[in-house]
């Protein structure tokens, strides 16, 4: 009877274990499911951090070509047990590769070529320095120490439920006999020892449960053990990364996204970058890397990351910071988000580099060139400026002497012919030297009127145009048609002259190559600008090429210069059967305040 009992409530215990052993099994199997996805997701996230850190890391060195210094890069990233391999192929006439691998021992080896395994992830992020791509970096990392991990966990769970059945089995089996059983047989012996005249005052022994406190110590020692596994593993990872944050020229770190950005992990470089230490930076303990950032570039840096960041992208740009000793230096920072499962930014992780050097010789060539510009227009205007006070001296001399001259030749040669009593020949003689010496005094005029209108110091800017136009339209075949406001007020002297020059220009071209039926001129002024336009229906030109550096078009280089040196903008349109259109504009303001 009492065996019967016993069996009775060793199975009851049984079934019992069972149902709840087919709990925790779906549960130990749904967690393995959803653990393996969690750390497939992991690696990909850390992997394609490595790649993009490797391709900072890897920037400067392939930027100067130092094959050590990638070389040392690479051996430094495959300190980390999980990476496969890691190619860098530059962008050279040779298509170059730097790589290392594992053998079949897992040691490190140098390769030129991808390994070909199936269960390897990979990885590719370029190499670039601003818009420049100089280079692509392909890494591959291995599942299978996070599979051998998983696997680990899923023994280790099954070990722990065995061990919790076994638990559950004896505790519901003593707990049973305590409760039940124990109860009925001692009900049992003293209705019998009643029935037989004895006493039913007998107490009851209280049992020890001695192998189920040694079986739950058991198990406490394998969660234990377990537990210091996990801790060495993540030991020897934060090892591994400080290995690698510690080889890279430049300052690794993961930040919130916050005006602050609020420093979560930094690298020891920070210290040479910003004068500050590392857990000086950390939750912004004594000062935030916001505060570093030039108070003039802060707003640009915030908004910048934060348009790069909706657009899921990464983001690159350079400022200015100001160090712990006030000194300032201009930085590159290249990095990224880092979003969950759901899409939500987590942080910003990146890298910041040291370009002060670099950018001091970028403002010292821009200064040689802005330099080199400025004495070029200061030459410009100085022989423009030289050229119209030679053609005044020219034709003053040709007016004064060479045409006074020529006059008076031709004032005497016709008192000469009013001589009486010439013999034929000689009138012949005189009235041939006469008419030479009108055409002469023509051509001397001409000449003088070509090298300095005196139209221009006479009658002013806006009436010697429209003499210049009247002859352009009696010297040709072309409709002229003018609409000129008054503007010797508001424009004179050198500038008078460069803009008379500009129109005589643009009307030799109409003149000489448009091959017109119409030509329009407007001269309109406003309180701001002086606005010149000279549009004809010729047969045009390509004018893209026509004001090409090293294009043959003097007259148009001339126009240009002129224009800038009077501080205006210069736009001529035309092309091929489309005719020309030519605008100046000439700020008023500016002529008036000289």
């Amino acid at each position: 009877m009492h065996r019967r009992r016993r069996s009775i409530a060793f199975l009851v215990a049984a079934m019992l274990v069972g149902a709840t052993t087919l709990v925790l099994g779906l549960f130990a199997w749904v967690n393995h499911r959803s653990e393996c996805m969690r750390q497939t997701a992991r690696l990909e996230s850390e992997h394609h951090t490595t790649v993009e850190q490797l391709a900072v890391s890897l920037t400067l060195p392939v930027w100067n070509f130092d094959r050590a210094q990638i070389d040392r890069v690479l051996e430094s990233a495959m300190q980390n047990p999980e990476l496969a391999a890691v190619l860098v192929r530059l962008e050279d006439v040779h298509a170059t590769v730097h790589g290392r691998g594992r053998d079949g021992q897992w040691r490190v080896q140098s390769i030129v070529r991808e390994p070909v395994s199936a269960d390897l992830l990979a990885q590719t992020a370029r190499i670039a320095m601003g818009t420049e791509t100089l280079g692509t970096v392909r890494a591959f990392v291995t599942p299978r120490f996070m599979q051998q991990a998983l696997r680990q966990e899923l023994a280790s769970n099954i070990i722990i439920i065995v061990i919790l059945d076994g638990l559950l089995v004896t505790g519901l089996y003593l707990l049973l006999w305590r409760l039940v059983l124990r109860p009925i047989q001692a009900l049992e012996r003293r209705a019998g020892e009643v029935s037989q005249g004895g006493s039913a005052g007998m107490p009851l022994a209280a049992p020890r449960f001695q192998g189920e406190l040694e079986g739950l110590r058991a198990s406490l020692d394998d969660m234990i053990r377990l537990l210091h596994g996990r801790y060495d593993a993540l030991q020897e990872s934060q090892r591994t990364l400080s290995t690698l944050l510690s080889n890279l020229p430049g300052v690794a770190y993961r930040c919130r996204n916050d005006p602050d950005w609020t420093m979560e992990i930094v690298s020891d470089a920070c210290r040479e970058l910003t004068g500050y230490a590392t857990e000086e930076l950390i939750e912004n303990r004594k000062t935030s890397y916001g505060r570093l950032i030039h108070p003039d570039e802060r707003g640009r840096v915030w908004d910048e990351v934060q348009a790069c960041l909706r657009e899921h992208r990464p983001f690159e740009l350079t400022y200015r910071i100001r160090t712990a000793d006030g000194a300032e230096k201009w930085v590159w920072e290249r990095g990224r988000g880092v979003y969950g499962p759901d899409g939500v930014l987590m942080a910003l992780e990146g890298f910041i580099n040291d370009v002060t050097a670099r950018h001091r010789a970028e403002e010292e060539r821009q200064g040689a060139v802005l330099r080199e510009q400025r004495a070029r227009e200061d030459f410009t205007r100085r022989l423009i400026a030289s050229q119209e006070a030679e053609r005044r001296r020219i034709a003053g001399e040709l007016h004064d002497s060479l045409g006074q001259n020529l006059l008076l030749i031709k004032n005497r040669s016709e008192l000469a012919l009013g001589v009486a009593g010439t013999r034929p020949e000689v009138l012949r003689q005189l009235e041939s030297i006469n008419e030479v010496a009108s055409q002469a005094i023509e051509e001397v005029r001409q000449i003088s009127h070509d090298l300095r209108p005196y139209q221009l110091d006479q009658l002013g800017l806006t009436r010697s145009l429209e003499v210049m136009i009247d002859n352009a339209a009696r010297s040709s075949s072309i409709v002229f048609e003018r609409k000129l406001d008054f503007a010797d007020d508001g424009i004179a002297g050198d500038a008078a002259t460069n803009l008379y020059r500009v129109v005589q220009e643009c009307l030799n071209n109409v003149l000489k190559h448009s091959r017109a039926r119409h030509a329009r001129v407007e001269l309109e002024r406003d309180i701001h600008e002086l606005r010149l336009h000279l549009s004809d229906d010729g047969v045009g030109f390509d004018a893209s090429t026509a004001q090409a550096p090293g294009a043959t078009a003097f007259g148009l280089r001339n126009i240009a210069e002129r224009v800038r040196i009077m501080g205006g903008r210069l736009r001529i349109t035309s092309r091929p059967g489309a005719g020309t259109s030519t605008e100046v504009r000439i700020p008023l303001a500016e002529r008036e305040g000289e």
